[in-house]
């Protein structure tokens, strides 16, 4: 589903697994002047009051992918590993 992110504004996807102990979603934000490198994706854990970006591994850079496809795999990865963590 496309949204408006609530912070900047500007239009990613939102992914949101049902409603449980854990209110975890991740946003996939498309290329765009601000973020040219391709497909970014932010983890939002308002459970931990935690929000960040995925990273490359090794490394303090946000990482980018060059589909939707592959940065919603990594994003689900993310949210199902935050969802593990708090239970």
């Amino acid at each position: 589903m496309n949204v408006d992110d609530p912070v900047n504004g500007l239009p990613c996807i939102r992914i949101t697994p049902p409603a449980g102990r854990t209110d975890v979603s991740a946003r996939l934000y498309p290329p765009h002047d601000e973020l040219p490198g391709g497909w970014y994706v932010r983890i939002d854990n308002r459970t931990r009051h935690m929000d960040f970006p995925l990273y490359l591994a090794g490394g303090v850079h946000a990482a980018f992918f060059t589909t939707a496809a592959i940065a919603a795999r990594r994003a689900v990865r993310m949210v199902r590993g935050e969802l593990l963590a708090s239970c």
